[in-house]
């Protein structure tokens, strides 16, 4: 991996005005769910508009809505949606938030509801060390293994092991890429290969003099 994304978790809340569904007329609804759903869309643009233009690595997700009355029969009156925005650019994440700060204004002056936004996780994106980057790549020229240099979209230890010296990290590729989820699988062929070239790079690494 050449770096480990920065991560910043932010915390949308849209007040509106809960109403009984059946007695409220469609003209004299403030929903606070409705203005969630194009809140949802917007970080979803906002993250395309990033990877179009600037960083082809950038995320952004709503995942998760807390809606409260939580009523069928309820126009939702409150909701509190988690966003998370990954880039290994500080710059682009940074961009995707001022774009929800910019749908919640935009939110409050169309649809009359209430926002607040806190960002309750900020992690800088993380360089893995350069010369540790290329033992592991020679270290797959020598067992035969093609190694692709990516960025890493999750969060790992390897983070805090940077803090405190070089550091470096291998992954084995996951069929059909799927990871955090029962179908994660990957070939007991590539664990093989993986190991193959992490052996290598320790021992390659072992003989390395770091500053």
């Amino acid at each position: 991996m050449t770096t480990i994304t920065g991560i910043t978790h932010c915390e949308a809340r849209i007040e509106g005005e809960p109403n009984h569904a059946g007695a409220t007329g469609m003209d004299d609804r403030t929903d606070a769910l409705a203005a969630a759903a194009e809140l949802v869309l917007a970080v979803e643009r906002a993250a395309e508009e990033v990877v179009a233009t600037d960083s082809g690595s950038a995320v952004g997700t709503v995942g998760s809505l807390d809606v409260s009355p939580n009523a069928t029969n309820v126009v939702p009156g409150v909701v509190t949606a988690g966003v998370d925005v990954r880039d290994v650019r500080r710059a682009s994440v940074d961009r995707i938030v001022d774009g929800v700060r910019e749908t919640l204004a935009r939110l409050e002056r169309e649809r009359g509801v209430e926002t607040t936004l806190q960002r309750s996780l900020d992690l800088e994106p993380t360089p893995m060390s350069d010369r540790l980057q290329r033992v592991v790549h020679d270290a797959g020229a020598q067992a035969g293994v093609e190694t692709v240099a990516l960025p890493s979209g999750a969060a790992h230890d390897t983070m805090h092991v940077a803090d405190a010296t070089d550091a470096a990290l291998l992954f084995a590729p996951s069929r059909d890429g799927i990871s955090h989820n029962p179908l994660e699988w990957t070939d007991w062929a590539d664990c093989a290969a993986a190991t193959r070239v992490l052996a290598g790079a320790v021992a390659d690494a072992a003989n390395v003099q770091f500053d």
